[in-house]
Parts: C-alpha cells; sequence; structure tokens
C-alpha cells in the first residue's frame, strides 16, 4: 500500500531535483510539512498535485468513461456500415468499375 506521505528524499525524486531544492520550496511555502510525524514529511495528495499527477477516476467517472466507450464503439459500427453501403451503391451505380 503507498505511504500517505513523502519524504524529502521521495519528494527529490519524484521532482528529480536534490533534497536542498526540497527543503527550499518547504521554506518558501510551497510545500507544507505535515506536523506531528517523525522527521520531515508531505501530504502526498499535496505534493501530487504540485507535480500536476492526477488521482485515477472514481469507481462513478469510471462508469461514464465506459459507458461512453461503448456508446462510441456502437456508433463507430453503424457509420462502418453505413460506408459499407454507400461504397456498395456507389459500385453498382458505376457498374462495378469505382477507380480511385
Amino acid at each position: 500500500m503507498d505511504p500517505a506521505v513523502y519524504t524529502i528524499k521521495d519528494v527529490a525524486k519524484l521532482l528529480q531535483c536534490s533534497e536542498s531544492s526540497v527543503n527550499n520550496l518547504r521554506e518558501r511555502g510551497i510545500l507544507r510539512e505535515v506536523k506531528g510525524l517523525p522527521g520531515v514529511r508531505f501530504n502526498k495528495k499535496e505534493v501530487e498535485a504540485l507535480v500536476g499527477i492526477v488521482d485515477e477516476y472514481s469507481p462513478l467517472q469510471y462508469r461514464k468513461l465506459k459507458m461512453e466507450r461503448d456508446s462510441l464503439f456502437e456508433e463507430n459500427k453503424k457509420l462502418k456500415n453505413a460506408i459499407r453501403k454507400i461504397t456498395s451503391d456507389l459500385l453498382v451505380m458505376v457498374g462495378g468499375e469505382l477507380k480511385l
């Protein structure tokens, strides 16, 4: 299970910078230290928000995306069939010699 907090070393690795740079971010107030824990720790969600990492989708968002995907697959299938029919009709109209 992933920890809910990051150490200075973890943040430095994630940001691809030195540990002193992480301390500078903390001193400037960009990263806030979690109080009440041994050592210097940072809230995982705050660090990831700073880096631009977003959470996975919630179950509701996932279901909505799955329904949208299924709907798009069905629409794609219908469009392919319509294209086949139009192509077939065109071939009949030109006598089977459609040259592109």
